[in-house]
This record gives structure tokens, sequence and C-alpha cells, in this order.
């Protein structure tokens, strides 16, 4: 990111190899609300920071909730990390939160486990 035309080339040659660009953690270090408008961006990963707190805290919620509306502006996805519980689940879904990541769906795995969890059920 110390050199945003980099950065901007780097971003279009992913894109053309067919991947997504996330702009992880964000509201917090070194993201940026400039990234949003200078980088080709697909995706916002909201920090669990601000997670943690929904939906009981309300400057967490006041935080997540500015975050998904202002990634919509932008019209990207918008992915919340460390959901633990099921009532962020739902304070997020309620908001219209892409995806979810945490220890509600599970706990890192090794990737040869990965393909058990995301497979279907099988009788």
């Amino acid at each position: 990111m110390a050199d945003p035309r980099d950065t901007i080339r780097v971003i279009r040659a992913l894109h053309e190899l067919g991947l997504e660009v996330t702009l992880d953690d964000f509201g917090t270090g070194y993201s940026s609300m400039a990234y949003l408008k200078r980088f080709a961006l697909d995706r916002l990963k909201i920090d669990a920071t601000f997670i943690h707190g929904t939906p009981d805290d309300k400057d967490d919620v006041a935080i997540v909730q500015a975050i998904i509306a202002l990634a919509r502006q932008f019209r990207l996805r918008v992915t919340a990390e460390g959901v633990e519980t099921t009532a962020q689940r739902a304070f997020l879904q309620a908001h219209r939160c892409d995806a979810i990541q945490g220890f509600l769906i599970s706990a890192p795995l090794p990737g040869q486990d990965i393909a058990a969890l995301l497979s279907p059920v099988t009788a």
C-alpha cells in the first residue's frame, strides 16, 4: 500500500486472473477509507473487535452498521470476522451482512479437514 500505483497494478492483475480483492480488518490499523476510493476492491471484512460487542454494545452496533452502509455505497460485499454467537449472527443477518466467519461456524481447521466441513451430510 506504500506505492498506490503499484497496488492498483497488482489489483488489476489479480482481477484479470479472476480473483477478488478483500480489504481485511476494516476499521483498524492501516485500513483506510481512502482505499475504498483508490482501489478496485470487491469486499470489506469487518474487524472482529467490532463484532464482539454486537448486538449489546451501542458503539459497536453503530460502527458495524456504518461499515455495512459504507460498503453498500461502494458496491462492496461485506464479511464479518470473529462471529461467535447466534445473537451476533442474527444481528448481522438483519443488517444484510453478506458472510460471516468465526468460531460459531468452525474453529480453524487443517486443510484436509475443510472438505469434510463443506461437503453435504449424507445419510
